[in-house]
């Protein structure tokens, strides 16, 4: 089952939790508020946190919005009253997102309630509690642009837990998501920028031997030569981002790389619409 079916068959389920702790935090900002939702259930925990559109003009705000839902894993029209483009507003989408919260922790609880008593005999490691982390948080924001982070995390036994992100910038002046950073075939050609920034400048130069080549070794085994640009691409006044997942070019003890590109360096390898947004 997918995460983002799971996600919607939670939302319809009926609301019935054992315990739930509920910690509603609205950090107000000029535009923006911080709503975040914790809840318990035997078992498992849940956090939801996202930070919502209030005072943003249209037709950025229904593009913010659009994301948010799309990244919660389901679509607004089929979970919130319409008409819902650009008046889904603030109570409504705690209504929304606190029954989401709701609905993970108990669906991951009696899953991990299911699960451990099907181990009962093997280790009591399969008794830990189960946990859901999911964020969506403005990055970065400037009179051109504003760009969000999403973040996903749980753990549902075995070794370690499961995580993926994605980032977005989106167009002030209509609202359309910049998706391509980038010019076709400047990858070969970015080889240097890219190896430069993979690690910190300051990190000492056999700790950077030691993780390039585990990275060179990973991609020989997946039969690449070059070091890909990631799909996770976003904009930032201090630099453009470039998230891998896990496991995309490295093990997973090596981590997800984050390479953030001084603009003035990466701007020959901009997109037109891309080079207008960092003028």
């Amino acid at each position: 089952m997918t995460i983002a079916f799971r996600m919607k068959k939670m939302l319809i389920a009926a609301l019935l939790v054992f315990a739930a702790t509920i910690d509603c935090m609205a950090a107000n900002t000029a535009n923006y508020k911080t709503i975040t939702y914790e809840m318990e259930y035997p078992g498992a925990t849940s956090n939801v946190s996202v930070d919502f559109p209030i005072s943003v003009q249209e037709p950025l705000r229904s593009a913010i919005i659009d994301y948010i839902f799309e990244r919660l894993g389901t679509y607004k029209s089929e979970q919130l009253p319409a008409p819902i483009s650009n008046k889904c507003d603030e109570e409504t989408f705690k209504t929304f997102l606190s029954q989401l919260a709701e609905n993970l922790a108990k669906t991951y609880g009696e899953e991990q309630r299911e699960f451990a008593e099907s181990m009962e005999d093997e280790s009591e490691a399969y008794k830990m509690t189960w946990y859901v982390n999911i964020s969506i948080e403005k990055a970065a924001e400037t009179d051109k642009y504003v760009s969000y982070v999403y973040y996903f995390g749980d753990y549902e036994g075995g070794v370690h837990g499961e995580r993926s992100e994605d980032g977005i910038t989106i167009r002030k002046s209509d609202g359309k998501r910049i998706t391509d950073i980038f010019k076709d075939d400047v990858e070969e050609a970015m080889q240097p920028l890219l190896w430069k920034y993979i690690l910190p400048l300051d990190t000492p130069e056999d700790e950077r031997k030691e993780y390039r080549k585990g990275i060179e070794e990973y991609l020989e085994y997946q039969k690449r030569d070059l070091l890909p640009l990631p799909s996770i691409t976003f904009l930032t006044p201090d630099g453009i981002h470039l998230q891998y997942y896990y496991y995309s070019i490295c093990p997973w003890s090596m981590g997800a790389p984050l390479i953030v590109l001084p603009i003035n360096e990466a701007k020959p390898y901009l997109t037109k619409q891309a080079a207008q947004l960092v003028k």
